[in-house]
């Protein structure tokens, strides 16, 4: 079992998303906006969070630069009702792990979930997750801005879209 933190400013969404993740065994916490979210992730430890990408206060982007920032490790799935092209990559998903494009189905949410978790009954993924959480207090993240000042390096990882 995973404990999953949602962002998304509309309800129905969260419901959704909620009662989708706690059938499959996953501990779940929703929140209204990213400012809410990345509170709670300061509070006590999540294994994976999914954001929508616009919502008010702090935006979905923020928030998973913002949660990459705290915890590198941690996986973060952008759900987004937006066409996605190269340009919308680059500028919005920088930090994401997965992207899920709206309408979208209980198989995605679960594909997603599980390839970035692993399923809640073999618990292998969590576990090794939550061990990583543990590494990453004495974890030093690369230097981002070059010694001249002329520009960052950005980390990339590998994206796909379900």
């Amino acid at each position: 079992m995973a404990r999953i933190l949602i962002a998304d400013d509309d309800l129905m969404m969260r419901e959704l998303l909620s009662a989708l993740l706690v059938s499959t065994g996953h501990e779940v916490t929703a929140v209204v906006n990213g400012y809410e979210a990345l509170r709670l992730f300061s509070e006590k430890p999540f294994d994976l969070v999914t954001t929508d990408c616009n919502m008010p206060v702090m935006d979905g982007s923020i928030l998973a630069k913002r949660i990459k920032q705290k915890s590198p490790l941690t996986p973060v799935i952008m759900i987004t009702g937006e066409a996605i092209n190269a340009e919308y990559r680059q500028n919005k998903c920088k930090h994401v792990d997965l992207i899920v494009s709206k309408p979208f189905t209980r198989k995605a949410i679960n594909q997603a979930v599980t390839g970035l978790m692993g399923s809640p009954s073999s618990g292998q993924k969590v576990e090794m997750h939550k061990a990583n959480r543990e590494l990453e207090k004495n974890y030093l993240p690369p230097v981002l801005e070059k010694q001249d000042g002329v520009g960052m390096q950005q980390f990339q990882t590998g994206r796909r879209q379900l």
